[in-house]
């Protein structure tokens, strides 16, 4: 009897934490609520927002956590790399995504939010810091503008997913 109390109590604290995680993500990462399409007159960081919104899940240098939350890194690049892969990468971002994906042999079953209340700065920013690029083939605001004015559901983003060969 009191390991099933103690397995419902460590249960709603468990929740609470993944809720108070979820909440701040939907943050700017220094407790401010975001409005769509909203941009600061500062640089965007793409880095700042990739910590407080991703970070939680991901861990904070995006490696994942086994069990709970894919790498975001390498698998961001290659998939920005692939056929489709930079509209699916901004949809990700916009629209989130629902149902089980492979990740290098992982499978990995759930959800993802949406961070659409991120300027189209903000989400260019993002996805240039986890592929690391600059110059031409950087992400750009007005790509992901164009992207938004195109609205999908989270199971929509991922039936999208582009094939990848293995690493």
């Amino acid at each position: 009897m009191r390991v099933r109390h103690t397995r419902k109590v460590v249960g709603a604290i468990a929740g609470m934490l993944m809720l108070g995680a979820i909440g701040f993500a939907m943050c700017d990462g220094q407790g401010e609520r975001r409005r769509p399409g909203a941009a600061d007159s500062a640089p965007v960081s793409g880095q700042r927002i990739g910590q407080a919104r991703c970070g939680a899940c991901h861990g904070p240098a995006g490696e994942g956590r086994p069990g709970f939350a894919p790498p975001l890194t390498p698998i961001t690049s290659r998939l920005a790399a692939a056929p489709g892969g930079r509209d699916y990468l901004i949809d990700f971002m916009l629209y989130g995504l629902r149902g089980e994906v492979e990740i290098d042999g992982t499978r990995h079953r759930g959800s993802h939010p949406s961070f659409a209340e991120l300027s189209d700065e903000e989400i260019a920013a993002v996805l240039n810091g986890l592929i690391e690029q600059s110059g031409d083939r950087a992400f750009q605001g007005a790509e992901v503008a164009a992207r938004r004015s195109q609205p999908r559901s989270g199971e929509e983003v991922r039936r999208n997913r582009p094939p990848l060969d293995a690493p």
